[in-house]
């Protein structure tokens, strides 16, 4: 079942109106250097949204390992950038890191004095937000990408108090996903998480690649996930095209995979044991546009990730027409709705093999533009900037009447 993220839309700029001053710290953040290194780009395309109505710097601290300790001003995406670089102090990083955050904003507020921080991430960027926002008066809004909140705090007690402590001090906080906004609440009661999705980047958002499906051509499967672990479920992916090509009626297909990580290698050499090497080709990580041009070519989207907290790369391929086979029991089932792929249990390759079968099947049942127009109305530019600008509000009043 689909659910709503729509919010009243983001009106034309009216004339001669100040806009708000944000500052943005995000826990992650791409590398402007290397198009490859993309951790964070879900930051920083929603920050480069905002901006287009926002004044908006970003502070980036950054972890160096020389003793250099220097400031690097940057235009990233037509957005005021400052990388704060810091070092290791001996048994703690926090600190260092706090310590960052506050001088890239003093040298903020030599330019301009920001009415709301936005920090992505509950830690480090959200703990040193609500610290240095609670020491100069100043809102704090953070957005929570990665979740999985039971099993960070099982690292200690430390953690846990930090992370109740930064939700509760906050004065909005924001989850991805009603999923993840539930994992909040049951951490910190006291939280009352906005929910606001990921944005869909206009990289993704093109007319449609129409694909005029024949019965003799190879199906296109395309998988975009990290493969450094079994989280996003690429083990359960290939044991289940082994499945569906050893049923009677399977049309021939490949699959390309985009990510990287330390079990590259197993899962090749698990494609090579399941006789799939002609049917696989192993990418590696590719940039933004690269993997926007790979889903407009694709037949399907298929990610059986065990565990998101949001899941954006489903939401860019509908945003290219493309139908999606996912994962039950998590954002997936906020994301994508019936007319627009299938949902199947976690680790259950004959299912998934099952619901490929019945898309691959089916695809010229599946209406692109339809797809298409759903992702880019529910997560495109318009309607999260809409929906983040209203709790830039609530924030910003909320710190005025002393909350």
């Amino acid at each position: 079942m689909s659910v709503s993220f729509s919010a009243a839309r983001v009106d034309a700029e009216p004339k001669n109106v100040r806009r708000r001053r944000i500052l943005v710290v995000p826990s992650e953040y791409p590398d402007l250097r290397d198009p490859l290194k993309v951790n964070g780009n879900w930051a920083e395309e929603q920050t480069r949204a905002i901006a287009a109505y926002y004044d908006i710097t970003v502070v980036y601290p950054v972890l160096i390992k020389d003793r250099s300790n220097h400031i690097e001003s940057l235009d990233y995406h037509g957005v005021r950038t400052l990388i704060v670089n810091y070092r290791h102090v001996r048994k703690t990083w926090l600190s260092p890191y706090v310590l960052a955050t506050w001088r890239g904003l003093r040298q903020v507020r030599a330019e301009m004095q920001p009415e709301c921080i936005h920090a992505h991430g509950l830690y480090p960027a959200g703990f040193a937000a609500v610290l240095i926002g609670r020491t100069l008066g100043i809102p704090v809004v953070i957005t929570e990408h990665w979740g999985q909140l039971k099993d960070r705090i099982s690292d200690g007690l430390l953690y846990r108090t930090v992370l109740k402590f930064t939700l509760r001090r906050a004065t909005r906080v924001v989850a991805v996903s009603r999923f993840l906004a539930t994992e909040m609440r049951e951490l910190e009661p006291r939280c009352n998480p906005d929910v606001v999705p990921n944005i869909v980047s206009t990289l993704f958002q093109g007319a449609p690649q129409v694909n005029h499906y024949r019965k003799s051509d190879v199906a296109k499967l395309l998988f975009v996930g990290s493969i450094r672990d079994y989280r996003k479920g690429l083990d359960v992916l290939l044991r289940a095209m082994r499945v569906y090509l050893d049923l009677p009626n399977a049309r021939n297909c490949h699959l390309k995979v985009i990510g990287d990580g330390g079990r590259r290698a197993e899962f090749e050499d698990l494609a090579k044991r399941l006789g799939l090497h002609h049917n696989c080709t192993f990418l590696g990580n590719r940039s933004r546009e690269e993997v926007a041009a790979e889903m407009a070519g694709c037949d399907l989207f298929v990610m059986p990730s065990k565990y998101e907290t949001f899941g954006v790369v489903y939401a860019e391929a509908m945003a290219c027409g493309k139908p999606v086979v996912a994962c039950l029991g998590g954002p997936a089932e906020e994301i994508v709705p019936s007319w627009a792929g299938r949902l199947v249990p976690v680790n259950d390759h004959v299912s998934l093999a099952q619901a490929m079968n019945h898309v691959i099947s089916h695809l010229e049942d599946y209406d692109q533009a339809r797809i298409s127009e759903y992702a880019r109305r529910e997560f495109g530019a318009e309607a999260v900037v809409s929906t983040i600008g209203k709790v830039y509000e609530q924030a910003i009043m909320a710190r005025a009447a002393g909350k």
